[in-house]
């Protein structure tokens, strides 16, 4: 009985919560093109790591996009106002031996869905082309993101899996 009632009041916190307090959503990224510049700062088609995107239309999260990469033992963050849907100056964090910030420009050239916000896809799919990446002056790059919302909301099947698989809460 305990999992049963364990299981009612997980699925109805997801579903009581607003728009299942959507504000970010993690996925991974992927050079896809490069300039030549680029290879100079050390940025190569190919190279992949995790990211974390955040829509200036998700709730709460007012007029600012913002889109974190993590290459393993660097990161970068990159905000600025509005969808970026035309070139937008972003703010670029970086931290890695140590910490600085640059300003670049960023576009979203391809997003699917549209608005990921009232989309009923789990799933969002961008292109994002970024201008003088890492303050390097002509070292433009376009990476791929693929992205889940979070929280996801259970199906009815993990519903039934957290009754089985999920020891009773005291």
């Amino acid at each position: 009985m305990k999992r049963i009632a364990s299981a009612l009041m997980i699925a109805g916190t997801f579903a009581a919560s607003p728009a299942m307090a959507l504000t970010d959503m993690p996925g991974t990224i992927c050079i896809i093109w490069a300039s030549s510049q680029c290879a100079a700062v050390g940025w190569n088609v190919g190279a992949c790591g995790q990211s974390r995107y955040r829509d200036a239309a998700f709730p709460d999260n007012g007029n600012v996009t913002s889109m974190s990469f993590h290459w393993g033992t660097y990161s970068q963050n990159f905000s600025g106002a509005g969808n970026w849907s035309a070139l937008t100056n972003v703010t670029q964090t970086r931290i890695g031996h140590g910490g600085s910030q640059v300003q670049s420009r960023a576009r979203i050239t391809a997003k699917v869905p549209a608005n990921p916000h009232t989309s009923p896809s789990q799933y969002l799919n961008m292109v994002v082309t970024i201008f003088n990446h890492e303050d390097a002056t002509g070292c433009n790059i376009q990476v791929r993101y693929s992205g889940q919302k979070r929280p996801v909301a259970p199906t009815s099947a993990s519903a039934t899996a957290i009754d089985n698989d999920t020891p009773p809460i005291d």
